[in-house]
């Protein structure tokens, strides 16, 4: 099978803005599950930035039955369908070009807002579900991201550095408000990433595996959009098309 990355393995995570570096490790056994056990304990639960994009799919085509709307259709689900190679391309790539892909992703998630607000005044249930699933995924990315921070940051790189006065110091409450929402979210992918089986150990596992790093943990658990239900009601909510922003 296929091997995790090794624990204490520095995982290097450039800021949104690029002034500072936040050096993390790779989490061993335990604190994978302590980070996932902190998170949702807070409520916040995961569906990955790929069952997302499918589901926002989904809902544009809901939105659009029509044969009077094929045109504009075609283009919404063309954007969609670039974000979501964007994904799959970042998922795959060896870590030195993680973080640009990333950004990449990123920007073009945000091209997903106007269309995200459209669904979110939109009565139909799949345009429902997208909504309370982004919204999920949101929150699940900011709250590991600073679970993550909290328990795995070894200094902080560039503006306002940081060092631990001992090894093994968790950072102080002051390091931690110093981060930024959106480097949270950065610092999220990239640790669920990094406690993930890599694509290049994925190949050569003696047993296939499942998907990409990225794919499997922090992008999506599925490729296919959750069916909507008939009957039970869906949570509403707020956020970006891809729990990224």
């Amino acid at each position: 099978m296929a091997k995790l990355r090794a624990p204490g393995e520095p995982v290097v995570v450039p800021s949104v803005d690029g002034a500072r570096r936040y050096i993390l490790r790779t989490p061993n056994a335990f604190e994978r599950q302590r980070l996932r056990g902190e998170t949702t304990a807070l409520g916040a639960r995961q569906h990955g930035m790929l069952t997302v994009l499918l589901q926002l799919l989904a809902a544009v085509r809901d939105l659009l039955p029509d044969p009077e709307d094929a045109e504009a259709l075609k283009r919404h689900t063309d954007r969609i369908v670039d974000v979501i190679e964007r994904v799959r391309r970042f998922a795959a790539a060896p870590d030195a070009d993680r973080n640009r892909l990333y950004l990449d992703v990123r920007a073009a998630d945000r091209s997903l807002l106007p269309l995200a607000d459209i669904l979110r005044q939109s009565p139909l249930e799949s345009a429902r579900v997208y909504v309370a699933m982004a919204r999920d995924e949101a929150a699940f990315t900011g709250l590991y991201g600073l679970a993550a921070a909290r328990l795995l940051l070894c200094r902080v790189e560039g503006e306002d550095p940081w060092e631990p006065a001992r090894p093994g110091q968790a950072p102080p409450e002051r390091v931690l408000d110093g981060i930024e929402d959106g480097d949270f979210d950065v610092i999220a992918v990239h640790m669920l990433t990094a406690s993930s089986v890599s694509e290049e150990e994925a190949k050569n596992s003696d047993s296939p595996s499942s998907g990409s790093s990225a794919e499997g943990s922090s992008t999506a658990r599925s490729t296919r959009p959750r069916k909507t239900p008939s009957s039970k009601t869906t949570r509403g909510g707020s956020t970006s098309s891809a729990g990224t922003s």
